[in-house]
């Protein structure tokens, strides 16, 4: 009966033992109870309302800018004319518009700068710095001259800038310290409020496929 005994305490305590362990390898792998990260909001570019504007005739096949392409592996939505921008962010508001050098003499700046500073992130390509920093109205972009010398061939230009918060007077008084400074010093005077400024640049060659792709991660930080 002894015997009985500790084999029916041994049966106990594994019994336990293992669910311990069940219980261990849930808590420490919650993954399995989560949803997909690929299948999450803004998960890939296909999630965000992109725009491409290039000028008639200008498509070139077979490029990393070719429309194709960018229908391909962004699902852009390919515009010609300025007309067909403010109709597309009128069926959905633009989260990023790309713009081909080409297309430089259609966009309306003051438009262009007033959805760069409500969040909208804008692309040149072959467009350089001081090129995009004056079409969005943001001097900040080419400072220290950036994305200012000469490519090779063609190349991207990435400019995004958020700022937001709850009193109007502190978003102003933090945009013009920004404007000033470049973002390098603080406000003269210290916000009330809660404001967020987030501002951010990129530039790289896009003369082949491997280049299109990092160009693709980069839009999508951006985005994010």
């Amino acid at each position: 009966m002894k015997f009985s005994k500790r084999n029916l305490i041994l049966s106990v305590v594994g019994v336990l033992l293992i669910l311990a362990i069940i219980a261990w390898r849930f808590m420490s792998n919650p993954a399995s109870t989560e949803t997909d990260s690929s299948q999450r909001p803004g998960s890939s570019l296909s999630d965000y309302n992109i725009v491409y504007l290039l000028a008639d005739g200008a498509d070139v096949a077979g490029s990393p800018l070719a429309s194709s392409n960018l229908v391909e592996k962004l699902d852009a939505q390919v515009v010609y004319t300025w007309k067909e921008v403010l109709a597309r962010d009128n069926d959905a508001p633009i989260e990023a518009l790309i713009v081909h050098a080409s297309a430089q003499a259609l966009v309306d700046r003051a438009w262009l700068a007033n959805a760069y500073h409500r969040g909208v992130v804008i692309t040149g390509f072959s467009l350089n710095g001081p090129q995009v920093a004056e079409l969005v109205n943001d001097p900040c972009i080419a400072r220290d001259r950036f994305a200012a010398e000469p490519y090779p061939g063609s190349f991207y230009v990435i400019a995004s800038f958020l700022l937001g918060g709850d009193d109007s007077a502190d978003v102003a008084l933090v945009e013009d310290a920004y404007r000033r400074s470049c973002g390098q010093q603080p406000p003269a005077e210290g916000p009330s409020g809660y404001v967020r400024r987030s501002s951010h640049r990129s530039t790289y060659d896009l003369n082949n496929d491997n280049d299109f792709n990092g160009f693709v991660k980069v839009l999508m930080t951006h985005l994010r």
